[in-house]
């Protein structure tokens, strides 16, 4: 049996051996600022943490590298160094979650990326944190039901969109109190009819 303190030592060991077959590149502007650190092994691939730099030295990126290839997290941040994107990378490709953040810090928008195309739930937030939208996507545009929300939190729109910002179906607009304001069907080529309003009440005779 190997004691405690052997197995750490080869680690150790292990650890600072890997350590040492890394270069360290960085990379200076036209002003001699640096722009971006990284490593490369013996074949010149980058591995570990890629950092990119504002003026001020402050980090603007940061992102990880597997044998040449993104892997891993990757963060940009704003100048006042919050976090403005944060994703997920598999062997070269954007598969995880996805949000984004103003520069007060608050979540603006997060969705989900599977192998490179945006596929699930899409939202969106106003700066007080409440909802403002969400859609379903798939092959990186919008398909399936979607619903948009006042900035006190009222539903005010709710349909289907197919292939795109296109609705499709019956679409429905309420006020900020909640009231159904009208309702609306869409054909295919996206042009939509109002059916029923609650100032004139059935307008057309359409069969949902």
């Amino acid at each position: 049996m190997f004691s405690k303190a052997l197995i750490y030592s080869l680690l150790l060991l292990c650890l600072c051996s890997c350590q040492d077959s890394l270069q360290k590149v960085e990379i200076y502007n036209e002003n001699n600022q640096l722009d971006s650190m990284y490593y490369v092994d013996t074949k010149n691939q980058k591995q570990g943490l890629l950092y990119k730099y504002y003026a001020d030295n402050s980090i603007s990126l940061q992102e990880e590298y597997t044998d040449g290839v993104k892997h891993g997290q990757r963060i940009l941040f704003h100048p006042n160094g919050k976090k403005e994107i944060v994703a997920q990378y598999v062997n070269g490709n954007i598969d995880g979650p996805y949000k984004e953040y103003d520069k007060q810090g608050n979540l603006h928008i997060e969705t989900q990326y599977v192998e490179g195309v945006l596929a699930g739930t899409f939202k969106k937030y106003y700066p007080t944190g409440k909802l403002q939208e969400e859609v379903s996507f798939e092959n990186n545009e919008e398909n399936g039901p979607f619903k948009e929300y006042y900035d006190n939190g009222q539903l005010q729109w709710e349909g289907n969109f197919l292939n795109g910002d296109n609705e499709i179906g019956l679409l429905i607009e309420y006020s900020e109190k909640g009231d159904t304001l009208k309702k609306m069907w869409c054909d295919s080529m996206s042009l939509c009819r109002t059916f029923w309003s609650l100032e004139k009440g059935k307008i057309l005779d359409i069969e949902i």
